[in-house]
């Protein structure tokens, strides 16, 4: 069977395209079809959440406008009118298997005197120690008495003659520590409330609600495997990339490139501007024909001669010539001398002719 030819440089170009789409396949097919490739995956083995909050319910002292709750308040709070202030504190974990649990909270307040922008003084009060609680849920009552802290703030600004603004800010902190899934969890949370003292109107701010929601995860390794619609695929893919391989390699053959062509091609790229085509048919004629071994020989007598080189003969360096013309003389180079030593041309000097 006569093998079909292919230029031997792409011949070999898909020679190794195919190899290695035939390796690479067969090595997936191997790992992914009948192996298994593991793979890590991270999944939420438990999960829980904790909430810690401060109501507050301002209770009002009676005046001559105000009694037996006759004026209804929205947000705000007239601050002469606010007496005392009842705050609820809780605390509530939820958790998957959750076990071992046990605390610790503490409540304090905090008054900042203000001028001009920047904080003076401050002065803590540790309205609950701290306490321990062993359970999922706490909860803390407590009636903060706003007299007592008003007091103190007329005291210093009379003995300092300055006038502050004043804040009072609340904090409840709680430190929660479980078993939940399995693993230890420690988790802490911080309430806040804020509001002014010396406002005219109470408006309350802060953070009063820290909720916490987490995952406790784990790692699970798994075999990562083709399905078999894709297996199949695959391997239809695999055995035509591999049918492919055998036909080129057994049943085509490289086909080098003519070096006396490429050459030809070479000699008109760089002189081809020196060069001037005739007709097939208008063969010089001299009495005295020299043959030169080489185009460069030629191109050593046209430089000597300052003649144009003619050239008679189509493209394919079998059937062409070229010819420089002297009065009694013609050097004339057959180009199918390439075939017979193609890789000396560029490489013989041009001095063998002598003119």
């Amino acid at each position: 069977m006569k093998k079909k030819n292919i230029a031997y440089r792409r011949r070999i170009i898909v020679i190794i395209a195919l190899s290695v789409i035939v390796a690479v396949g067969a090595c997936s097919l191997i790992l992914y079809g009948i192996i298994g490739v593991p793979t890590e995956q991270v999944v939420p083995r438990a999960a829980y959440s904790c909430v810690s909050e401060i109501s507050y319910f301002p209770i009002l002292k009676e005046g001559a406008l105000y009694k037996d709750g006759n004026i209804e308040f929205g947000a705000h709070y007239i601050t002469s009118y606010v007496d005392r202030l009842r705050l609820n504190c809780k605390y509530d974990f939820v958790g998957d298997n959750a076990s071992d649990m046990h605390g610790n909270y503490s409540i304090t307040a905090t008054l900042q005197g203000i001028h001009n922008n920047i904080v003076i003084w401050k002065k803590e009060y540790q309205l609950v120690n701290e306490q321990k609680f062993t359970r999922n849920k706490m909860q803390k009552s407590i009636l903060l008495e706003l007299g007592d802290y008003r007091s103190f703030i007329d005291e210093l600004e009379k003995e300092t003659g300055i006038k502050f603004d004043v804040n009072m800010n609340i904090s409840y902190g709680v430190n929660m520590s479980a078993v939940v899934g399995g693993s230890t969890v420690n988790e802490a949370s911080l309430s806040t409330l804020q509001f002014s003292m010396k406002d005219l109107l109470m408006q309350f701010s802060g953070e009063p609600v820290s909720r916490l929601e987490k995952t406790i995860d784990e790692v699970i390794t798994t075999e990562t495997k083709l399905s078999n619609e894709l297996l199949i695929a695959n391997i239809a893919i695999l055995a035509l990339a591999l049918a492919s391989l055998v036909y080129i390699i057994f049943f085509t053959a490289g086909q080098r490139p003519d070096p006396a062509k490429r050459q030809l091609k070479k000699i008109f790229k760089q002189y081809g501007d020196r060069i001037v085509e005739l007709k097939s048919n208008a063969i010089p004629s001299a009495d005295d024909m020299m043959v030169v071994s080489s185009f460069r020989d030629l191109l050593l007598a046209a430089d000597e001669l300052k003649r144009p080189i003619l050239k008679i003969g189509e493209e394919d360096y079998r059937s062409t010539s070229f010819y420089v013309m002297d009065e009694a003389r013609q050097y004339v180079f057959h180009a199918q001398s390439l075939a017979d030593k193609p890789y000396k041309e560029a490489r013989r000097p041009a001095y063998s002719v002598k003119i």
